[in-house]
C-alpha cells in the first residue's frame, strides 16, 4: 500500500490532511496518478528488509526448550498407549 507524506495542510479523500496531524502518512489501496498527485503530497519510500536483516531477526528468535521434561510430568514423560 502506497504511502505518501504530507508537506501541507490540504484535502484528499474528504479529510483535511495535516503535516504531522491524524492522518499523516496518507495511505491508498492503489498508488496515485503521478499526475493527479496534489503538490502537497510527496511519494514515501518503501522500506523493505534486506536480506541480511531477515537473517538477524530469524536468527534472533529463540528455539524452544529442548528438554521437554519440565512441562512432561518429570524425567519419566508422559506415556502414550
Amino acid at each position: 500500500m502506497p504511502k505518501y507524506k504530507v508537506k501541507e495542510t490540504g484535502f484528499f479523500g474528504g479529510v483535511l490532511r495535516v503535516p504531522g496531524g491524524r492522518h499523516d502518512p496518507v495511505v491508498t489501496a492503489k498508488p496515485i496518478p503521478t499526475k493527479e498527485i496534489p503538490s502537497w503530497l510527496e511519494l514515501m519510500k518503501v522500506e523493505t528488509k534486506t536480506k541480511k536483516q531477515k537473517g538477524e531477526a530469524a536468527s534472533s528468535v529463540t528455539e524452544p526448550n529442548a528438554d521437554s521434561s519440565d512441562f512432561l510430568g518429570g524425567e519419566d514423560g508422559v506415556e502414550t498407549f
